[in-house]
């Protein structure tokens, strides 16, 4: 089984683990016979027990592989798969939404073990093509603000990182959720090398913007943070910037580029006109009156004389 997706980072999951009091546990499933499917993923619990995605975890990442590419055989075996991990979710109580990676294609498996599935959406460039795909507008607000002096340059200066993702923060009402020190010991436990900070500065050499991106090494890249000043933006930073990590992916061999959500319509909007792939993934919810129901019965099945 390959694993490419950076959210299996052992840094990754420790810092999880670390930041948010919680336990991890990698789940491997397999077919009976050997070498048929498997799967892969992990899972992440509070203190009381409880499944839950992490805070500012974009999905629970999973993979899962079969020996056959035949459709009717795949199929058969990914539903097969994912009804095993319904079980595995629905064996303890899941606080939240469950937001699986876009692996997951089909869900029947879940509803139909009880669960409500929501879709979510966002955007995967193709980082080697992407010039050829992009809205020629937003290639030309990248030129306006190369054309002014603006550049991209890599950091480490983890507390001017933080106050550019709160002045975004301050702007649009909302929550990083990670501080100056969450991102240090991110980067403690990642490492520089899965772990990527970028400036954009002017030309007077003035930070004016930040971005925090997640990668595996190879291939995925995964758009986490971003916080640009809004005095800024009508210059085209914004997408100046994206075209720059774009094409230092690009010379690094990288494949796609994940914007991580595209479910706000002005947000969806800026990230559409890259002319990326609308992917879809899915946030689980369990049946709680179901769960309580079913727990009770076995409960009471147990305690008869």
């Amino acid at each position: 089984m390959v694993i490419n997706d950076p959210l299996f980072h052992p840094g990754w999951i420790k810092f999880n683990c670390d930041y948010w009091n919680l336990t991890a546990e990698t789940i491997e499933l397999k077919s009976e016979k050997e070498n048929v499917w498997a799967l892969k993923t992990i899972i992440y619990k509070n203190i009381k027990g409880e499944i839950v995605t992490p805070p500012r975890n974009p999905y629970l990442p999973v993979i899962f592989s079969s020996s056959s590419a035949a459709s009717a055989s795949y199929n058969r075996r990914r539903k097969a798969a994912y009804e095993e991990l319904a079980a595995v979710y629905d064996q303890s109580n899941c606080k939240g939404s469950l937001v699986l990676s876009s692996d997951v294609e089909d869900v029947r498996a879940f509803t139909w073990g009880g669960f409500s599935a929501a879709p979510l959406y966002t955007y995967y460039l193709d980082i080697q093509n992407y010039k050829k795909q992009a809205d020629t507008r937003v290639l030309k607000h990248a030129r306006k603000a190369e054309s002014k002096g603006y550049y991209i340059e890599r950091t480490q200066d983890f507390n001017l990182v933080q106050k550019c993702l709160t002045a975004s923060e301050q702007r649009k009402g909302f929550s990083h959720a990670v501080d100056e020190e969450g991102l240090k010991l991110l980067n403690e436990y990642m490492s520089s090398d899965y772990l990527h900070c970028y400036f954009v500065k002017n030309v007077k050499h003035e930070v004016v913007g930040a971005r925090v991106l997640i990668v595996d090494g190879e291939n995925k890249v995964l758009a986490w943070s971003a916080g640009i000043d809004s005095s800024v933006l009508k210059d085209g930073v914004n997408h100046f910037m994206i075209e720059k990590l774009l094409d230092l992916y690009a010379k690094e061999g990288y494949k796609v580029f994940d914007f991580v959500g595209a479910n706000i319509p002005p947000v969806a909007a800026m990230k559409e006109a890259w002319g990326g792939e609308l992917v879809v993934y899915y946030a689980l919810r369990q049946n709680s009156l179901r769960h309580l129901i079913v727990n009770s019965y076995n409960f009471f099945k147990k305690c008869r004389v």
